[in-house]
């Protein structure tokens, strides 16, 4: 099962990879929007996505990756979330919303 992540600090996301990869996922990483919404190829079983992100933050790519797909489960991550923030990814389609450190 593949997984997409969408995150810009490298050693999380190498973390995140390695714990993805001892479940035995398949992980694809993206370091901006930006790039994950380019890609076209092979989609994921889930995508796991960073709120702050260079140039279209998360909330952002959120939005646009709905308009493509509806139903593959995004999962929102950040270390500076609020309450709102929260309403705003699962009113967009997220299936959860976590907050850094896990």
């Amino acid at each position: 099962m593949r997984v997409f992540l969408v995150e810009d600090d490298c050693a999380v996301a190498a973390s995140l990879a390695a714990l993805l990869a001892g479940w035995g996922y398949d992980c694809r990483h993206f370091g901006s929007g930006e790039a994950f919404l380019d890609w076209d190829k092979d989609p994921p079983a889930c995508i796991l996505l960073d709120v702050r992100l260079p140039g279209l933050d998360g909330l952002g790519v959120l939005r646009a990756y709905r308009q493509k797909d509806a139903h593959t489960p995004i999962i929102v991550m950040t270390g500076h979330g609020d309450v709102s923030m929260a309403v705003d990814a699962l009113k967009h389609g997220a299936q959860d919303f976590i907050e850094k450190p896990f």
